[in-house]
């Protein structure tokens, strides 16, 4: 389930318990022209990140094993890509607990397919961006950027 071609098309995270949901968000994205990886818990999600270049993450909040506040706090620590927190707890202070642990943006189910494409699309718009400003210097982590001011460790 979990194989990735070697295309240029982003590659999302799916981490949802909820099977049927997981599915749908799936197919959803793959139809949309992305790769997807799937996660059934937070531990899972955490791991793919360790070992997948993903560019985009979409986290249910309320996971087994690690819930996907913990997720997105182990996460962010690793990469910079988006992350939607996807939760059925839409209340103002789970939304803003979910921002504040490191999500990007949080989206309340249930949600309409055009929805969800709209706030990956815009998410991977600012990802791509960042990056390409970013350059190489997160692959060298040796390259520091102060200021106008750049320190080449090797140079």
């Amino acid at each position: 389930m979990n194989q990735l071609k070697s295309t240029n098309s982003p590659v999302i995270l799916i981490a949802d318990d909820d099977r049927d949901i997981l599915s749908i968000i799936e197919t959803i994205l793959q139809e949309d022209g992305y790769q997807t990886l799937t996660a059934s818990d937070g531990e899972q999600a955490v791991m793919l990140v360790q070992t997948h270049a993903v560019q985009l993450l979409s986290l249910e909040i309320m996971l087994p094993k690690m819930n996907g506040l913990q997720a997105a706090t182990q996460i962010r620590r690793l990469t910079n890509a988006p992350i939607l927190m996807l939760s059925a707890k839409g209340e103002q202070s789970d939304r803003v607990i979910g921002l504040n642990m490191g999500a990007d943006d949080y989206v309340t189910k249930p949600f309409t397919p055009m929805e969800l494409l709209a706030r990956v699309n815009s998410q991977l718009r600012r990802y791509r961006r960042f990056m390409e400003r970013l350059g190489d210097k997160e692959e060298n982590s040796r390259i520091h950027t102060i200021g106008g001011l750049e320190i080449n460790e090797d140079n």
